[in-house]
């Protein structure tokens, strides 16, 4: 089974532990060959941290070939951690950031992948490419998804049969 990751970047320290705590239990419930994740800040890096800590092969996905330089700090630092420890990764076309380059991120992330974490709020989009829209492109491809509320701390399996 392959999985992936779409989510939130701007967590709380709680969500982020319950993130944590809920990705290990499914994790470990599941025969897992290899994980995809964007590795952006929040939800992407928890779920391939704890992925690499269950050695599950980890695949990163690349939007642009700038993407880097969307880091600052000590994210940028974990972020060149988290690429070193994949075992592959695969690099889209664009030059710089954009909505159009982390849209086809996250639909990568979904067709590379046969269950997709969703760490969501139910809220809309703030641009395209987020959360909602990579939900919204998974279930219109009948993925398994495992719907994470960071407000109600519910967890929902959709199209699971």
């Amino acid at each position: 089974m392959k999985v992936g990751i779409t989510g939130h970047q701007n967590l709380t320290a709680a969500e982020s532990d319950w993130l944590k705590e809920e990705l290990e239990i499914e994790i470990k419930r599941m025969k897992i060959e290899e994980a995809y994740s964007c590795l952006a800040i929040g939800a992407d890096q928890i779920f391939a941290r704890v992925i690499l800590a269950n050695n599950i092969p980890l695949v990163a996905i690349t939007p642009c070939k700038k993407y880097e330089q969307t880091f600052d700090g000590n994210h940028t630092e974990l972020y060149k951690s988290l690429v070193k420890q994949a075992t592959n990764e695969i690099k889209l076309d664009f030059e710089s950031p954009s909505e159009e380059a982390y849209f086809e991120a996250g639909k990568t992330v979904v067709n590379k992948s046969d269950v997709l974490f969703a760490f969501w709020n139910n809220f809309p989009a703030k641009g395209l490419g987020g959360t909602a829209d990579i939900v919204s492109f998974a279930k219109k491809l009948n993925k398994k998804i495992i719907h994470l509320n960071p407000i109600t701390k519910n967890k929902n399996y959709i199209n699971h049969g």
